[in-house]
């Protein structure tokens, strides 16, 4: 049974409007930045954050993506987003990403 085709347009297209937000993040950011990324999944965001040189965290509920983000030596923990934002120092974050 051969699988199905998936169209990757929409994603490479996205990863392209990331790297133009990225060129940015030295007008925007503070003198300790961390981007939060909520709903990491398996971390493609952090990993572009790493490669660009920029602090970052992801939240996720799922352990499995977790698991694989962690797996890449990529900042991530199992947490809901609402519980994870209300226990944060005002002014902590220099960005999200969802």
């Amino acid at each position: 049974m051969s699988r199905p085709a998936v169209d990757l347009r929409p994603y490479f297209t996205a990863l392209d409007e990331v790297q133009g937000v990225l060129e940015w993040s030295d007008v925007f950011g503070n003198s300790n930045p961390v981007e939060l990324d909520i709903g990491c999944g398996r971390g493609e965001f952090l990993e572009m954050m790493q490669a660009a040189g920029i602090p970052a965290k992801g939240i996720d509920l799922s352990p499995e993506s977790v698991a694989t983000t962690r797996h890449k030596g990529l900042d991530a923990e199992i947490a809901d987003l609402f519980v994870y934002l209300e226990a944060l120092p005002e002014a902590s974050l220099d960005g999200i990403f969802c």
